[in-house]
């Protein structure tokens, strides 16, 4: 089975040599023996296993191929292999024999895989992984040089950003990733793809904008928003809510129900031209109010209203002398309004209703501004309103309704010749109404409602002839109306919930303009006036519920075309009802409940296709209710109150036995 090597070095030699074969193989004689693997089927041969181990006792060199090679011939027969490939080029070598047998899998594989842990195949496979360990090494150097050199390239930009960023946050929370203003910085250093010139003014506006936009929910809960992408000011494309000046400066910031959520940034501070900053209907906005807001020098309008800012107002009036309009209503707002608000010479707006303000309300600080506007209504400030009067004569608007003022109206308030509106409802008010209140020939709302007043109320009441709204409800009034037939302009009069006697007066019915006439729970006695026929043009809701009233319900009530709401409950009707309030097209409510009413329901109601409510109970109707009301009611869903025990009703949804609804 031993081949001889014919040609010399051809085959590589695998054998190693000891001392002594070491010696021999300077000699030319030496023999060269080559084995030709191909022969053997078996992994673990014994004939191999003998051959091998004779040249490494004789220490003789040999060469082995696992395909057949051009200069190995057969030495037994002499015919030559027809496979050329050397063996030491072919690793996956398989045996001849292989292609002579169905795909089977041949023994010599195992073979083959011992000899991969040969000399030769470690020496091969140590040079490819050389070859590849260079290669990843030329490429890791590549990006490494890439990188350093990117990084020299943002160094100096970097440094320059970082230096004029310092100025306005520290270098711990710009270094903070989760930070707004780590995240700001990180835009600004690698994803703002904006070019242009790196100027202080220019890096702290788009650093402030970003700020706030990543300290507001930006990204995760703004509702369609153009941020963060190419110029802030660019003319037609300015980022959403803002507006920027010829410079481009942003002077105004906007937001209004565009899910902000988070707390305002201290770098708002930083947009050193803003004029207008308003932020409102943000219900997920909370946080305090930045002090740094003081630093806006050029602010003329601060609306930060109907969010959920806490804390305390801070003192900002220090150096924003420009500041006209100051809105923080709807919010939870606590403590004080600062004194230094004195220094608002130009103030002119002041809203701060619907907080949990406290404290005396600062007159004297106030009266040193140009203050018209003034609303500190729903908070928790004390005191009385002699001081009030006394110094904020020049106040157009007043309102400190749902508060805890006491004491009584003054009849200075008549100092207030500018005064369009007054609001003191829901406070403690004692006393009556001064006559004096006659003289305010301007005002156009006046709201006493849910107070402690009490005795007549004046005949000058009736000299507000540009009143719009008179709202004296919930009080302790008593005695009759007085003439309010000259207040032409007069939309809502409510004098609910009082104590005052008569009949309803002439007057009343003149009010050319009114919609909304409440005088429900009173001592009114009499019948209803048919006169209110003359309101069918603008009277939408009659309130007339809990008096004395008595007698038929006037068909002239059907004449109030624009009429939606009718509440003539809880008097002493007596009658039937009219079928003619089929014909207010537009009623939405009717309510007779508790009189004495009697007769059947009327078929006509089947024509109020806009009804929601209709209450009938305590009368003394029978009958049935109209197959025609009740598919009115399954159309459009009408609640109906009746007394089923005397009125069959299968389309009542509440019915009321024995006067009791149940």
């Amino acid at each position: 089975m031993l081949r001889r090597d014919l040609e010399g070095s051809q085959c590589k030699p695998i054998v190693v040599d000891d001392p002594v074969s070491r010696g021999r193989r300077s000699r030319e004689q030496a023999s060269r023996i080559h084995i030709d693997l191909t022969d053997f089927d078996e992994a673990n041969d014994p004939v191999l296993e003998r051959e091998l181990a004779e040249i490494a006792l004789s220490g003789r060199t040999g060469t082995f191929s696992t395909q057949a090679s051009d200069h190995a011939r057969d030495v037994e027969d002499g015919k030559e292999i027809m496979y050329s490939r050397d063996a030491a080029d072919s690793p996956s070598w398989r045996n001849p024999a292989y292609n002579k047998k169905k795909e089977q899998v041949p023994k010599w594989r195992t073979a083959n895989e011992s000899m991969r842990s040969s000399l030769y195949y470690k020496v091969a496979r140590s040079d490819r992984l050389k070859l590849y360990l260079l290669i990843a090494l030329v490429v890791l150097i590549a990006i490494i040089c890439g990188i350093v050199f990117g990084y020299l390239v943002l160094s100096n930009r970097q440094k320059a950003i970082d230096g004029i960023l310092s100025e306005g946050t520290d270098t711990k929370l710009l270094k903070k990733g989760d930070s707004p203003q780590g995240q700001a910085r990180d835009w600004l250093l690698f994803d703002d793809k904006e070019k242009y010139a790196i100027t202080r003014e220019r890096v702290l506006q788009r650093y402030a904008l970003a700020t706030f936009y990543f300290g507001t929910g930006g990204e995760n809960s703004w509702i369609s928003s153009n941020w963060l992408s190419g110029d802030e000011c660019a003319r037609g494309q300015e980022w959403h809510g803002l507006g920027c000046n010829q410079h481009g400066e942003v002077r105004t910031l906007f937001r209004d129900n565009r899910g902000l959520s988070g707390e305002l940034p201290d770098e708002l501070g930083l947009l050193s031209a803003l004029e207008n900053l308003i932020i409102k209907n943000e219900a997920q906005l909370a946080g305090r109010i930045p002090e740094t807001l003081a630093d806006l020098r050029e602010l003329t309008q601060l609306g930060l209203y109907k969010n959920s800012l806490t804390g305390r107002i801070p003192n900002l009036f220090e150096s924003i002398g420009n500041l006209r309009f100051l809105n923080l209503e709807g919010n939870h707002l606590e403590g004080s309004i600062p004194s230094s608000i004195e220094r608002m010479t130009n103030l002119e707006t002041i809203v701060l209703t619907g907080n949990k303000l406290e404290g005396l309300v600062p007159v004297v600080s106030l009266a040193n501004t140009k203050v018209k506007f003034l609303d500190l209504g729903h908070n928790h400030f004390s005191g009385n309103l002699d001081d009030i009067v006394t110094s904020l004569s020049a106040v157009e608007h007043l309102h400190l309704d749902h508060n805890k003022i006491t004491g009584s109206i003054p009849a200075t308030i008549n100092s207030m010749t500018r005064l369009k509106s007054l609001s003191l409802g829901g406070n403690g008010l004692t006393g009556s109404i001064p006559t004096t209140l006659g003289d305010l020939g301007l005002i156009e709302h006046l709201a006493l409602q849910n107070n402690l007043l009490s005795s007549g109320l004046p005949n000058e009441l009736g000299r507000l002839t540009n009143a719009v709204g008179l709202n004296l409800s919930r009080n302790n009034f008593s005695g009759s109306i007085p003439n309010i037939a000259n207040m032409d302009n007069l939309v809502s009069l409510e004098l609910q919930n009082n104590e005052l006697t008569g009949a309803i007066p002439e007057s009343v019915q003149q009010l050319q303009s009114i919609e909304i006439l409440f005088l429900s729970s009173n001592n009114f006695v009499g019948t209803i006036p048919t006169g209110f026929n003359r309101l069918q043009r603008t009277l939408k809701g009659l309130y007339l519920s809990d008096n004395g009233l008595d007698g038929a319900i006037p068909s002239q009530l059907c004449e109030l075309s624009s009429l939606e709401a009718l509440f003539i409950d809880s008097n002493q009707l007596t009658g039937t009802i009219p079928v003619c309030l089929g014909e207010v097209k537009d009623l939405k409510q009717l309510y007779l409940f508790q009189n004495s009413l009697n007769g059947s329901v009327p078929s006509s109601l089947q024509d109020l296709r806009y009804l929601i409510g209709l209450g009938l109970e305590d009368n003394d109707l029978t009958g049935s209710m109209p197959n025609e009301v009740c598919d009115l009611a399954s159309t459009i869903g009408i609640d109906i109150w009746a007394d089923c025990d005397e009125i069959s009703c299968a389309c009542c949804n509440v019915c009321c036995p024995s006067g009791d609804c149940v």
